[in-house]
């Protein structure tokens, strides 16, 4: 009894030293993976930055220069290296914050005041959009489309009055909405940005206008209506979406029911099963939405900084031309 009287405080010491090293390995074992972690999002971040800035060169041999002292490339590379970091352009326009190769390459980086002005310009925007075109010339066209819409929350206290009021995940919010219009294959077709209470199917039409081809256009319940599929017969386009409540009457009112409509009624209501199926091809979009916000420079929550149509505008293009290069990147990976 005297002897393990005398050995218990040694015996509690080991036992304290034990878990205190099980405890250190642990933490250990967590800083390497966060470290790990950090290095390989810094390290994609990197290659879509590589990668950016080819695509940005190839396109501004094939554009107008813009401006003799600050090209339209120099600009749009301002505004993507911000996105990228999701910072302020007030950020981006210090040298000393982009790559040291980048710096040896960019001689001058434009100032706030040129970037203010510049990025309002019609030739910024259609370079921006010949970036996503770029990014995603391999991918092929197909009859199947689909639409839908992401919100763009803000907080309900801001003074942004361009921004609207209306539905949102989980409820109603304050802000924008991206309108997103797809192919199958992943290809982005178009994509509008509006207040949140804008009708989808109002900006739906919008897209179909200019950008209408036959086809399938598979949609959710929010687009299901005469309006839409009456747009959508002048291009030849079946809209594809299941009707609130299924399997119930059409009514016997005096307003006919547009042909494209019935149509894709019968499609998702009918005995045959091939509309179905394409309801299910639905969800490419949903993965789309989700892939665009879960990696490091995608398309979150709207930051302070960015308000305004015009900012919220560019901002989305940035991003949407960061996603389609990270999915090119992947797709040449997956090739190799």
């Amino acid at each position: 009894m005297l002897i393990c009287a005398r050995l218990f405080p040694w015996i509690l010491r080991f036992e304290a030293q034990d878990i205190l090293l099980k405890w250190l390995a642990r933490i250990e074992k967590a800083f390497m993976l966060l470290v790990c972690k950090q290095h390989t999002e810094d390290s994609m971040k990197a290659d879509i930055w590589r990668e950016l800035y080819h695509i940005v060169k190839r396109v501004s041999k094939h554009l107008p220069r813009g401006s003799r002292r600050v090209p339209d490339s120099l600009v749009v590379l301002t505004l993507l290296w911000a996105a990228l970091n999701d910072s302020p352009i007030s950020w981006a326009v210090q040298r000393r914050n982009w790559p040291v190769w980048c710096q040896r390459m960019v001689r001058r980086v434009p100032s706030s005041t040129t970037m203010s002005r510049r990025l309002r310009k019609q030739s910024v925007v259609a370079f921006l959009d010949a970036v996503l075109q770029e990014a995603q010339k391999d991918l092929p066209s197909t009859i199947f489309r689909v639409i839908d819409g992401k919100p763009l929350p803000i907080s309900s206290h801001s003074r942004d009055k361009q921004a609207g009021y209306g539905r949102a995940a989980g409820g109603k919010a304050k802000g924008y909405k991206l309108h997103y219009l797809q192919d199958s294959s992943g290809k982005v077709i178009a994509w509008r940005v509006a207040q949140m209470n804008t009708a989808e199917q109002k900006m739906a039409a919008r897209m179909l206008r200019d950008n209408g081809s036959p086809g399938y256009l598979l949609a959710d319940a929010g687009y299901e209506g005469n309006p839409l599929s009456a747009r959508a017969r002048v291009h030849g386009t079946v809209v594809v979406a299941p009707r609130t409540k299924p399997f119930s009457g059409l009514g016997k009112g005096p307003n006919r029911h547009d042909p494209m409509r019935l149509r894709g009624i019968e499609l998702t209501e009918g005995p045959s099963r091939f509309g179905r199926n394409l309801l299910r091809q639905r969800k490419a979009i949903e993965r789309t939405f989700g892939v665009l916000t879960s990696f490091g420079g995608g398309l979150g929550h709207l930051p302070a900084w960015v308000r305004g149509y015009r900012r919220v505008h560019r901002w989305v293009a940035a991003k949407l031309a960061i996603n389609c290069t990270r999915m090119l990147l992947l797709r040449l990976k997956s090739a190799a």
